[in-house]
């Protein structure tokens, strides 16, 4: 409000209550078409929960409906987020997680990628361990352009007023 935006809460109407169970199916299902080749090859040199994967023979029905539904959402969220110049989403759960071993849940980040629309993370805040708190802009599909122009906006008032300082982009 202080820069001059107009900031309102948005809830996304029922259709999108089944996007949790969509991501899981379409990992599962995916995951095991991104691993079978190495499981042709190589077996035994796989660690044993991709192997669980690839063996795990898919629903196909459960899996045609997944796709179906996903591409029902997309002119919904296509007509919500043309009415705004961008929408702020979590880009994580909670703080970005201490040490390289973990990047935090993806979920949150799905339902961007299942609907195809530009997804940009924008750093500047940060959380009791000076780690980042990500948040994201997120706009309708074919917009990636205009998303970019408003980034560009945003983030330098992101980082003024949120508290986090890049070691990697600042400098030692």
């Amino acid at each position: 409000m202080r820069a001059g935006a107009i900031v309102s809460n948005l809830n996304l109407p029922a259709e999108f209550d089944n996007v949790k169970e969509w991501h899981l199916t379409i990992l599962a299902s995916e995951s095991r078409a991104a691993f079978l080749g190495n499981y042709l090859l190589a077996k035994a040199k796989m660690d044993p929960s991709l192997v669980a994967i690839v063996e795990r023979t898919p629903d196909r029905a459960k899996q045609l409906a997944v796709y179906d539904g996903i591409a029902r959402l997309r002119p919904i969220w296509d007509a919500i987020s043309e009415e705004y110049d961008a929408i702020v989403v979590p880009s994580a759960v909670d703080e970005a997680p201490k040490g390289l071993g973990n990047t935090g849940d993806p979920f949150v980040c799905a339902i961007w990628t299942m609907l195809g629309v530009p997804a940009i993370n924008i750093p500047g805040f940060a959380g009791k361990n000076g780690l980042p708190i990500g948040l994201s802009l997120v706009s309708s599909r074919y917009n990636d352009l205009y998303l970019l122009q408003v980034a560009e906006l945003v983030g330098p008032l992101w980082e003024a007023g949120g508290n986090f300082r890049s070691k990697f982009l600042d400098g030692p």
